[in-house]
């Protein structure tokens, strides 16, 4: 009989089969166990070997820097998305102080386009309250203990999507 190997079969996000080694108690939902000649599991291997290589050919022959992402100078004009800053200001519980005790770090529980409309939030809301996240039991919530703090993300320019580089550089290559 001709030696065997285990291997585990699973479909992907895109419907196609996914294999690997694996042992058979390892199978998971909509996973299956079997065991194949070893001759077509090196096959499996060769084959994989060889389409790295291929993959490697192509970014080498593209002249892509492999440990920036890049092509080795920027392109004529910048093609990217830029996102602005956002601002927002949270109504957030306090820390506990604790490190028994949730939330450890103040912990929003509304989002405000204004200071003004997070402290009109919180006037709305009752003396005491209850709040409820994922798994932890109820923890008692006073209106007094509320803070308004200001949050949001800065904004961020994406590298150019043609050949990698910052917006940056691409100004000096228009510029010349």
């Amino acid at each position: 009989m001709a030696e065997t190997v285990n291997v585990i079969v699973g479909q992907g996000e895109d419907d196609q089969p996914w294999v690997w080694l694996g042992d058979p108690d390892e199978v998971g939902d909509r996973q299956f166990s079997a065991a194949v000649p070893k001759a077509t599991w090196d096959a499996v291997e060769a084959a994989r070997g060889a389409y790295n290589d291929a993959i490697d050919a192509i970014v080498e022959a593209a002249e892509i820097d492999p440990d920036l992402w890049r092509l080795p100078s920027a392109c004529k004009e910048w093609k990217g998305h830029e996102s602005p800053a956002t601002v927002l200001w949270n109504v957030v519980i306090p820390a506990s102080g604790s490190d028994d005790v949730w939330p450890l770090r103040p912990f929003a529980i509304e989002h405000c386009d204004t200071a003004g409309e997070a402290q009109a939030r919180i006037a709305e809301l009752p003396e005491e309250f209850f709040v409820h996240y994922g798994a932890r039991p109820l923890r008692l919530v006073r209106r007094a203990d509320l803070a308004v703090e200001q949050g949001g993300w800065p904004g961020s320019v994406s590298v150019c999507y043609r050949c990698g580089w910052e917006r940056d550089e691409h100004a000096a290559i228009e510029d010349a």
